[in-house]
């Protein structure tokens, strides 16, 4: 007998709207994940309520007014409205295999706990998850594997789950990021890159996380494809949490851009192989910090020099490109529909 199978893309999440206390809410949820944070739950929590979170819901707030694409809805999300549209482009191209497709978000709707309830009531047995993170990381994945299980126990379903960990490997993701690059105009005979990824916890990379080589690998494959020249390009990282920016992968992207910018850097192009979709570490983080960084250091150090050039080539399209991706990662990695898709 067939059994049918279900595919849940999942995310990180992200408040409901652009206002303080929309944003309280998610970051109480998102800064819990003991994946995250290892402090003891009591004290996180006592730190978390009282000094964090009264502070950090206002600024973030106004960072993610600035990104919002509404006046304040829950579509209005960048993050969330990519992620849809890649659960819906993917669903269309599986429609004729009778595979249906939903995105979930580990902490705020859509909740994978209502996903797996309309897959059970779809009559699948059997869940491929896909954590939206092409290069796998313990604070990632992990608490999208906890996700999915704290659900199930929750609804008291347990279907079979096939995890698809990375696939920072799969030949549709990296000729999909290089030509990105290239159609928005990067020269490697004139231009700097900076390939900039999530910054994960070094206390991770000591455990044994494989992330960091995971993105070390990737860079290389796109550097080459690109004919990127040694010592014009760099991995960059970014979005460290806390005061203590030494305990996390290194060396951060505000840094390499402000020291080209120092060193007179003329163009720099400014990439995230690493995030599925643009979300506020890209929409915003980049116009108000990296490219900031870069562009004040060349100023105060040549400022008798010509304008510099920063580019951002944003995330891969979520309607036309990203689902033809995941359409090949599980062609490629997937046994529950292998002979299907």
């Amino acid at each position: 007998m067939n059994e049918k199978t279900g595919v849940i893309l999942v995310n990180t999440g992200s408040p409901d709207a652009p206002t303080e206390q929309a944003v309280r809410t998610y970051l109480a949820e998102f800064l819990m994940d003991p994946r995250l944070v290892s402090v003891p739950r009591p004290i996180w929590r006592y730190i978390l309520h009282s000094h964090i979170l009264p502070k950090r819901s206002a600024v973030s707030a106004e960072k993610y007014r600035k990104i919002w694409l509404d006046e304040g809805t829950p579509q209005g999300s960048p993050l969330s409205s990519a992620h849809q549209k890649m659960a819906q482009g993917l669903g269309n191209l599986l429609a004729h295999a009778d595979v249906p497709v939903l995105g979930a978000m580990c902490y705020t709707p859509p909740t994978v706990d209502d996903c797996l309830k309309r897959l059970r009531e779809a009559g699948c047995t059997r869940v491929v998850y896909l954590p939206l993170y092409p290069q796998s990381a313990y604070t990632q994945v992990g608490s999208c594997t906890d996700a999915f299980e704290a659900a199930c126990r929750r609804i008291g379903w347990k279907p079979q789950m096939e995890l698809i960990r990375d696939y920072w490997d799969d030949e549709e993701y990296l000729q999909a990021v290089v030509s990105s690059i290239r159609a928005a105009g990067f020269d490697p005979q004139r231009d700097y890159l900076d390939l900039s990824y999530h910054a994960i916890p070094l206390r991770d990379v000591k455990n044994g996380d494989t992330y960091v080589d995971c993105v070390e690998k990737t860079n290389r494959i796109l550097a080459d494809r690109l004919g990127a020249q040694e010592g014009r390009w760099v991995t960059g990282y970014q979005s460290v949490f806390g005061h203590r920016p030494q305990n996390w992968t290194a060396p951060l992207s505000t840094k390499l851009l402000a020291g080209w910018g120092r060193d007179g850097v003329r163009s720099v192009y400014f990439c995230c192989p690493g995030f599925a979709a643009d979300c506020l570490e890209t929409l915003y983080d980049i116009p108000y910090d990296m490219e900031p960084a870069f562009r004040n250091a060349y100023r105060e150090a040549h400022p008798d020099g010509p304008e510099p050039s920063f580019t951002y080539v944003p995330c891969l399209d979520p309607e036309t490109v990203y689902p033809h991706i995941l359409h090949h990662v599980l062609q490629a990695r997937s046994k529950f529909l292998e002979g299907r898709v």
